[in-house]
């Protein structure tokens, strides 16, 4: 008799731990502090990771249906808004309590999620290209006084000052060359005129 009562309490035990496993709870609220323009439906809210991933309505209202009992964490995701995680509290009782992660003090029954904050985002560095300086006014006078102050005189030096003296001493004596035979052809042409005119 009383090992058949010891088996009946057993079983008895094992299916209230059973019940208290399946028993399934229901977690709803609304995101608000969003901007009139900013539909709430848009924001992904996750549950353990995404095991559970509810839909906001355009009111911001969200339900999560069969929550087992334990603790869970709730994240929301919405592009250009940072949010806080928040821990879900469902107990065997039917109770349920939502705190802020690393908080002890229980959010209220109805609970409202507004965003942290603006997320701020950091535009990736261009590679540094040298020729982007050279387009730039700063990087031709940079180009400028390099050519003028450091290859100009390296050209210089390469060069013979005796050379250079001779080739404009026959550029000059070629122009004068030339300036002679122009003015002695138009004093011939002249005369030929004029010997011309006295045999007329």
């Amino acid at each position: 008799m009383s090992s058949s009562l010891i088996i009946s309490v057993l079983l008895l035990c094992i299916s209230f731990i059973e019940i208290l496993h399946a028993s399934n709870f229901r977690l709803s609220g609304q995101l608000q502090g969003l901007p009139e323009d900013i539909s709430p439906s848009i924001a992904r809210i996750f549950m353990d990771g995404g095991k559970q991933i509810a839909i906001p309505t355009k009111n911001g209202k969200f339900v999560f249906r069969d929550l087992p009992v334990g603790d869970h964490s709730m994240e929301i995701h919405m592009n250009g808004y940072e949010w806080y995680t928040y821990v879900v509290d469902v107990r065997a009782d039917g109770k349920i309590r939502a705190y802020l992660h690393g908080q002890k003090e229980a959010l209220p029954p109805q609970l409202i999620i507004m965003p942290a904050r603006m997320a701020k985002y950091v535009p990736d560095r261009k590679p540094w290209n040298p020729l982007n300086l050279l387009k730039s006014g700063p990087g031709i006078m940079i180009a400028i006084m390099l050519v003028t102050t450091v290859i100009l005189p390296k050209m210089m030096e390469g060069m013979d000052p005796q050379a250079m003296m001779a080739e404009a001493q026959q550029e000059a004596v070629q122009g004068q060359t030339q300036t002679q035979s122009a003015v002695q052809s138009g004093n011939s042409g002249n005369a030929s005129q004029k010997s011309k005119g006295k045999r007329k």
